[in-house]
């Protein structure tokens, strides 16, 4: 999938979660939640109690019957809530002596057992508002001596979700996920962008090493899209031996140029009608040198140079010019050895014929571990078996 694609997707997706998150807040910014049920007595009437229960006896309200030994008299009694949210699922108890007996009551259902008055809201007295109070009475008949004490009230906090510690994480928490999406975004589209523009450079600096590898061919005739191809091969052999996308581009540009040090070479020597004896052989064989001093200003790639002067080195320590062999020799050049080998053996050449495939497979096989490294071997006769090698016009390294 490309990375356009990725990007709208993930556009797509982060704009839905986002959506789906806020949904949620504004879903959950409309609930309550019900606390555990507290208690609170009438002795905590200091300062730091929010929540307060007073009960007394009306003195301008109380009466004796005739033969009654009780007194009639009306209790007066309020709830103060001084905290931030509302109480429900309330109950007062208030103790009374035994005997006691309630004539009327209001705000509330009252009744007596086991000496003590219970009161349950009604319907419009359910909630005791935040910072509000609820008042409540009754008329009861008592021992004349008898004042209220140790009344309570146990009543539950009706709590908006969105006033939670639990709320307010989750909304900090989905604030985060979205500033998170919304700059992995922002990086998608820069990322996108960044490697767009390595693709144009990329595309640009091939050009360049392909005019360069071209005007360097154009001293000899006979070698015309021999460094292409050697590209194409060791590109080729190189995604086979597992190398990375990264090494793969790099042995790409390095084949381009390897033979650049031809570029120092005269041409009486390159286009010499026939093998070239082994005074200008000799000459001939600098270019693997000149080629290195060449792209030491390459930079890209701090390995190009030292690939460059080893392409022609043998596995067996008889290459040029450093006497390498074996594993000493990099892995880019023996690759590029290989290739480039492959392609001068399937080329027409001034002093012989190309080698058709049958021949340059067993020449391949010969040299595999004297010339060649023997691991690679394989691969090149794996490609000339299936029929990309030699190259064809269709040729795209990565493809049968």
């Amino acid at each position: 999938m490309k990375l356009s694609h990725k990007v709208f997707i993930a556009v797509i997706a982060e704009t839905l979660a986002v959506a789906g998150c806020t949904a949620v807040l504004i879903h959950l910014s409309h609930q309550t939640r019900i606390q555990k049920p507290l208690t609170v007595y009438d002795t905590q009437q200091d300062d730091t109690s929010k929540i307060r229960i007073t009960v007394t006896k009306n003195k301008q309200k109380q009466w004796q019957d005739q033969n009654n030994p009780f007194m009639g008299a009306q209790f007066d009694g309020y709830v103060e809530n001084l905290t931030d949210t509302d109480l429900v699922n309330w109950k007062i108890v208030i103790p009374v002596p035994p005997g006691s007996y309630l004539d009327s009551w209001w705000s509330g259902t009252f009744w007596i057992k086991d000496s003590k008055i219970n009161i349950i809201p009604l319907e419009d007295t359910a909630t005791v508002p935040a910072k509000g109070m609820l008042k409540f009475g009754c008329i009861l008949y008592a021992p004349p001596s008898f004042n209220p004490s140790g009344c309570f009230i146990t009543a539950s906090k009706k709590i908006m979700v969105k006033d939670t510690s639990f709320y307010k994480v989750l909304v900090f928490s989905i604030f985060g996920i979205a500033i998170i999406c919304i700059l992995g975004t922002v990086f998608m589209f820069r990322l996108k962008n960044l490697q767009d523009k390595q693709k144009q450079d990329q595309k640009f600096i091939e050009q360049i090493l392909n005019a360069f590898a071209k005007t360097i061919e154009a001293k000899d005739k006979y070698t015309r899209g021999h460094s292409r191809r050697v590209s194409d091969y060791a590109k080729e052999i190189a995604r086979r031996a597992g190398l990375s996308e990264d090494d793969q581009r790099k042995i790409q540009y390095i084949a381009l140029l390897h033979d650049v040090g031809k570029i120092g070479i005269k041409d009486e020597i390159l286009n010499y009608p026939g093998k070239l004896p082994e005074e200008k052989m000799t000459v001939m064989r600098t270019h693997a040198e000149i080629g290195s001093d060449i792209v030491k200003a390459l930079n890209e790639i701090p390995s190009m140079a030292q690939i460059v002067r080893s392409h022609h080195e043998r596995y067996d320590g008889t290459g040029y010019p450093d006497k390498l062999a074996g594993k000493n020799i990099p892995l880019f050049a023996r690759i590029i050895c290989l290739a480039d080998s492959f392609d001068a053996m399937t080329s027409n050449r001034i002093y012989r014929k190309q080698f058709d495939a049958k021949r340059a497979e067993q020449e391949l096989e010969n040299c595999a571990g004297t010339q060649f490294d023997p691991d690679l071997v394989p691969i090149m006769l794996q490609m000339i078996d299936e029929g990309i090698v030699p190259e064809k016009d269709d040729f795209v390294p990565g493809k049968k």
